[in-house]
């Protein structure tokens, strides 16, 4: 398993994949992630030289935010400063899954990732391979998509193949479940505001959103 590329066919495969991911973000390293959304760019979310790593892999504005990725509720207590009264029936109804919730951020977000916003996007995949490697890492991890700024996202690694030369690893799982971005909500306002559509429907939202 020398080469850049490694395609999951098998879930026999997919604690060594896992393992392999593990250590390049250890490393500092950055990876191409399938997630149930679109491909991913990932990065160790504490480590501000890999964060910025993303950005030039991109060739990202770098006044825009990341998003922190999670693999269990209880990592939150170290993101964000506040979880508001409502963001756990969102968290119950729609995590794991395709929405990214916009927090109050806590002292441990590196500020690489929310470049001076006072919010943090924090998401918690639906995607059972991307959740195996962020437990092997065991922390969260920065995450954005796998594309050249302006270009659409990629929902096979296929996609995300010109910035393969830029990335230490590149996982391909095949194409990507849902095809579409991640719903962006903002929790820091009440009641809550959509900043992005994405793979959760706005009607799905409707009794969280609506005053």
């Amino acid at each position: 398993m020398g080469q850049k590329r490694v395609k999951v066919v098998s879930f026999t495969q997919v604690s060594k994949v896992a393992r392999k991911a593990a250590a390049v973000l250890k490393k500092g390293g950055i990876l191409v992630v399938p997630t149930e959304t679109v491909y991913g760019l990932a990065a160790d979310g504490s480590n501000p030289a890999a964060i910025e790593k993303i950005y030039q892999v991109k060739g990202r504005h770098f006044d825009k935010p990341l998003t922190v990725a999670i693999f269990e509720r209880g990592l939150l207590k170290d993101l964000v400063s506040e979880i508001p009264p409502y963001a756990a029936a969102l968290m119950d109804r729609f995590w794991p899954g395709p929405l990214t919730l916009i927090f109050p951020k806590g002292e441990a977000v590196q500020s690489t990732i929310t470049r001076g916003l006072k919010g943090v996007g924090i998401r918690f995949p639906g995607d059972d391979l991307l959740l195996a490697v962020m437990k092997e890492f065991g922390a969260p991890i920065a995450l954005t998509s796998a594309n050249v700024s302006g270009d659409p996202s990629p929902i096979s690694a296929d996609e995300a193949s010109q910035i393969e030369d830029r990335v230490d690893l590149i996982i391909d799982a095949g194409r990507t479940r849902l095809g579409r971005e991640s719903t962006v909500l903002d929790i820091t306002v009440s009641p809550p505001r959509i900043l992005r559509e994405g793979a959760i429907p706005v009607d799905q939202l409707k009794d969280f959103i609506d005053p």
